[in-house]
């Protein structure tokens, strides 16, 4: 939600891009677009023999949004409009050296000039400029919306998939490995990239898959040969493990590991 500041700005929309974690993209406020062009449309309703001192609000919101795209780093740059940005604030400078905020407080300021024929051309000149090279550049600056995924956010997909697992403490088990691997499922997710999605989720489970064991066996999964083997040390274990449970929790115990015991009855001496 927006909130109007004391100076008269929309203080959640006075940024135009934030890098997006773990990747090379950035976060666009399309906001701060907006609030630019309510800044700079105004000015076209200066004229001459207006007092300055009525117009101080008006040009420092508009010299504060294009000092703001004027320092964007990443993002939208203004490249071909640049020139004409920085040639509109220096003509209001000069009518701003005051901090704008007196005015917008209530003060009054002791400024006795109006506005010039020359000074209320170029204002208008100049806007109108770089309001038709801004909107011919900004479609070229290659900004996409991705479609939300099911119930997921944008944000989280690209940033911290892990967060979306069922438990909220899962991430802290998992090696360094499978958060990766998760993470850039996520991220694959975002742009539809399905066969990219198993791949990732894939080396994850793997991950797991892999730790399971050594604290299962007390081996290290390095060692393992066989898919026989594996199957066949973790259904020792587990039958291990079920004397430690009681009477009522064997079979539970048991029948959760019933597929690694009948694989290794009915293996033989095979391996895969």
């Amino acid at each position: 939600m927006l909130s109007y500041d004391p100076w008269g700005v929309y203080t959640a929309a006075k940024w135009v891009s934030v890098p997006v974690a773990g990747t090379d993209m950035d976060k666009i406020n399309v906001a701060a677009f907006y609030l630019l062009g309510s800044r700079i449309q105004p000015l076209l309703t200066i004229r001459a023999g207006m007092p300055v001192s009525s117009l101080i609000t008006l040009l420092a919101d508009a010299d504060e949004f294009l000092e703001l795209f004027l320092n964007v780093t990443k993002g939208p740059k203004l490249e071909d409009s640049r020139p004409l940005a920085e040639e509109l604030r220096k003509t209001l400078e000069r009518f701003t050296i005051l901090p704008p905020f007196v005015t917008k407080m209530g003060m009054s300021l002791p400024l006795g000039q109006v506005v010039n024929e020359a000074e209320a051309a170029a204002i208008t000149r100049l806007v109108k400029a770089f309001e038709a090279v801004f909107c011919s550049e900004m479609p070229t600056k290659g900004i996409f919306y991705v479609s939300p995924k099911r119930a997921y956010a944008t944000d989280k997909l690209l940033q911290s998939a892990e967060a979306s697992l069922s438990e909220e403490d899962s991430s802290s088990y998992l090696s360094g490995l499978a958060l990766e691997n998760i993470q850039e499922a996520g991220r694959c997710l975002v742009f539809d990239r399905y066969t990219a999605v198993g791949f990732h989720i894939l080396r994850a489970v793997e991950d797991v898959a892999r730790r399971y064991y050594e604290l299962i066996t007390d081996r290290d999964a390095k060692t393992i040969t066989s898919t026989l083997e594996c199957k066949s040390q973790i259904a020792v274990a587990a039958s291990t493990a079920s004397s430690s449970f009681n009477a009522n929790a064997r079979p539970l115990v048991s029948l959760l590991f019933m597929p690694f015991k009948s694989d290794c009855v009915s293996g033989g001496n095979s391996s895969s």
